[in-house]
């Protein structure tokens, strides 16, 4: 099987997805969300430190998306009117049915996974992704990149979004090296 599958945060959740029915040699999964989408993009928020009652409108919208797969009356919450937009709903239901860990768990035993995550990733920290570990095959290729951000930027200790296009900030060899390293095997 010359198959390798590589999918980068969503992109992950996608290649885990795929990984359960293609049987890849090789699944790289950079950054990829570590739990379902709707309790990643909570984290996301509480890691904001967004106001409690807009989380607490999260929570009321999330739970009808995960009951109904549709929003009836759109959040006016300046602050999730975007996310929670009705157009998206369908999507978000969708997206949240997948949960990585378990996809993880039915990929063949006989694929090679690197997980890869940066130390200063500021969208899906590592710590977030110990459930993927702990379903993972043997032979899990685990990564922690220090001082890289979540589009795989060297961004010292601060992980900012702003460090995401700066061309100051270079690509990480380190996490090119990984991958080259696992599709050589």
């Amino acid at each position: 099987n010359d198959i390798t599958l590589a999918g980068h945060s969503e992109g992950g959740l996608i290649a885990l997805d795929l990984a359960t029915t293609a049987s890849p040699a090789v699944l790289a999964l950079l950054a990829p969300p570590g739990e379902r989408y709707l309790d990643t993009i909570r984290l996301q928020l509480v890691d904001a430190a967004l106001p409690a009652e807009t989380l607490a409108d999260f929570d009321a919208l999330a739970a009808e998306i995960r009951s109904t797969g549709s929003i009836a009356v759109p959040s006016t919450n300046p602050q999730l009117v975007a996310l929670f937009d009705p157009a998206v709903a369908t999507f978000l239901a969708d997206a949240d049915t997948r949960d990585p860990p378990t996809l993880l768990a039915n990929v063949s035993a006989s694929t090679d996974v690197l997980l890869l995550c940066g130390s200063v990733d500021v969208q899906i920290p590592c710590g977030s992704l110990d459930a993927l570990r702990d379903a993972a095959p043997e032979g899990l290729v685990d990564r922690r990149l220090d001082g890289v951000n979540h589009v795989l930027r060297e961004s010292g200790a601060s992980g900012a979004i702003s460090t995401y296009t700066d061309p100051a900030s270079p690509h990480s060899t380190d996490a090119g090296d990984a991958l080259v390293e696992l599709v050589r095997r």
